[in-house]
């Protein structure tokens, strides 16, 4: 499923609607809880076995949004499960076939349960976004070369991590060594949740952070910024000629706040 290109040359108004289709996963946080709350039924007609989903915080969040839209095209019966922008982001991301066609081996006809893991996963890596400023992808790259911290965060994210490949190689280690300390810190993890990252423009910074994971940010020009955040999306005010420079300084600024936040992670010890 490897491209040379995956994303191909992405327009504005394709972004805002990669966008939107995140903010309207997102919403998904609280409406999975109270569905099976108030219809357990439904948990077990769609959680048929095997639906754990841990394994596709392997892939990368552009790659996963790639799946998702292939995978609501594929899945029937899932009223609760579909958003209601699917139609409009379907025929927008159809304008990038060669990206798609990376998930043409799915099959035709999916389980209702393939779009909630999907969904799941997905709005596990906006949380982790909107706490630690990267995805879950990254998280698990940086367990593959040692650090026990990254897979720490991830488990505080979701729980059920600890069953992806990458994780369950280092737990799986840690048990053969008899490492009291891992182990002890891994509770410690999976007992607690992390607090989400308040500050000015969340919003903003949150859906920075995604386009930068995603490769897009880079693609945007200060002009596309001030159009793509203020106009388009409403995260900045709009202000003429002042906050067109405002933002794009707010931008250079995360944009160094994140490079140095992952140079101070893959610089930290690894077992903290």
């Amino acid at each position: 499923m490897e491209s040379d290109n995956p994303k191909g040359d992405i327009d504005i108004h394709t972004i805002k609607s990669l966008i939107d289709t995140l903010r309207d996963i997102r919403k998904q946080e609280k409406t999975f809880p109270k569905l099976f709350k108030e219809h357990p039924e439904r948990l077990t007609e769609i959680l048929t076995p095997n639906y754990y989903w841990s394994e596709i915080y392997e892939y990368s969040l552009f790659e996963l949004l790639l799946m998702w839209i292939v995978a609501s095209t594929r899945t029937g019966g899932t009223d609760e499960l579909i958003s209601e922008q699917e139609e409009k982001v379907r025929s927008v991301f159809y304008k990038i076939q060669d990206a798609l066609s990376q998930f043409d081996e799915l099959p035709q006809e999916l389980e209702p349960k393939y779009l909630f893991g999907l969904s799941q996963a997905l709005v596990k890596n906006i949380q982790c976004l909107e706490t630690f400023s990267c995805s879950l992808n990254y998280l698990i790259s940086q367990v593959k070369i040692g650090h026990d911290a990254a897979l720490f965060k991830a488990v505080r994210i979701d729980h059920s991590i600890v069953s992806c490949p990458s994780i369950a190689d280092r737990i799986t280690r840690a048990e053969l060594l008899k490492d009291k300390v891992f182990f002890r810190k891994l509770s410690n993890a999976i007992r607690t949740r992390p607090a989400k990252q308040m500050a000015a423009y969340s919003d903003l910074r949150y859906t920075l952070a995604a386009l930068n994971e995603m490769g897009l940010l880079e693609q945007l020009k200060p002009a596309d910024c001030y159009q793509l955040f203020s106009e388009e999306l409403g995260l900045y005010p709009k202000r003429g000629g002042e906050s067109k420079r405002n933002l794009a300084k707010l931008i250079e600024r995360w944009k160094e706040g994140s490079a140095t936040r992952k140079n101070d992670f893959m610089s930290a010890t690894k077992d903290t």
